[in-house]
């Protein structure tokens, strides 16, 4: 029985540690998470917020916000609404040009990679019932922190595509593929491509189909097959088709199928490329810069 007893205190005595570590305890972040956001000189960005309130009995009530010194931006902390959260309460707000946690817009003279960080520092207060309706104060919280860093980037130069082999041959009634490279150097921001486009094309029959708009993740580089095209059977020597490949995409603050959010339109990017119709058998090698994926080099099928 005694056994039984001092297992039943160690209970309630873990019980109550339990509840007291949750006492006066909150936790506050950025949305985007890690306070990492970037965008073009002249452009408003900004944070949104999460604010968790981990006790289960007092209600907290922020008071104020404040950020570090910021070079070539104006910062705007108006966005934020200092909630009140009841017990055991969480609030995100994302930042939408309205609402969120602050704003900051870049000057236009803000040059490209200037970064500014800091630390967000959160002060509030903690009540005992509705601050808003007559709660008693019972202590000032301590303060809550979150990094942030805004980076100057220009991603109207800032991606880049590429056909290795733009200009190919095929004997008639044989197909060509043009493969791409597209890059992405950004360091924060997302590149999703939208759309491709071509010429016209005579003698044949050209297949966009190949192009699966890739995703193209930060400081990383992308290639696969573009476009193809096959020569009809009666085509003759001599017979070319030539035009612009055009791709057009989007920027986006994180990956757009995981909680991303649209920034704006990409500039299009375009490339030159031809398919020449050639006798004999064998196709005209590929005799431009040699790459170790040979699949970058045309085909013939």
């Amino acid at each position: 029985m005694r056994r039984l007893f001092h297992a039943l205190a160690m209970m309630l005595s873990f019980a109550a540690w339990a509840v007291a570590a949750e006492a006066f305890t909150y936790s506050f972040s950025t949305v985007p998470t890690g306070g990492d956001i970037s965008g073009t000189a002249g452009s408003t960005i900004g944070w949104g917020y999460t604010i968790t309130n981990n006790d289960s009995t007092n209600w907290l009530m922020t008071t104020g916000l404040s950020a570090g010194v910021f070079q070539k931006a104006t910062p705007d902390g108006s966005l934020f609404d200092l909630p009140v959260l009841p017990p055991s309460a969480s609030v995100t707000v994302p930042y939408d040009g309205i609402r969120g946690l602050y704003a900051l817009t870049l000057d236009t003279d803000a040059p490209f990679g200037l970064s500014n960080s800091g630390i967000f520092s959160l002060s509030a207060d903690w009540y005992a019932g509705d601050p808003l309706g007559g709660g008693t104060f019972l202590e000032f919280a301590a303060d809550a922190t979150a990094a942030y860093s805004a980076v100057v980037t220009d991603r109207s130069n800032q991606w880049s595509f590429q056909v290795p082999a733009a200009d190919l041959a095929a004997p008639a009634g044989s197909s060509v593929v043009w493969r791409y490279i597209i890059s992405n150097p950004d360091p924060i921001n997302w590149l999703m491509m939208t759309e491709i486009s071509a010429g016209l094309f005579v003698k044949g029959v050209p297949d966009g189909a190949l192009f699966d708009l890739p995703l193209v993740a930060p400081s990383t580089a992308v290639t696969g097959d573009l476009y193809s095209f096959l020569w009809d059977a009666d085509a003759v020597t001599g017979d070319f088709n030539g035009g612009i490949f055009t791709l057009n995409g989007e920027w986006w603050d994180g990956d757009p199928f995981n909680g991303g959010r649209y920034l704006e339109g990409a500039p299009e990017r375009s490339v030159w490329y031809s398919v020449e119709a050639e006798g004999g058998a064998e196709p005209i090698p590929y005799s431009g810069p040699q790459f170790q994926d040979n699949s970058l080099r045309w085909c013939l099928r």
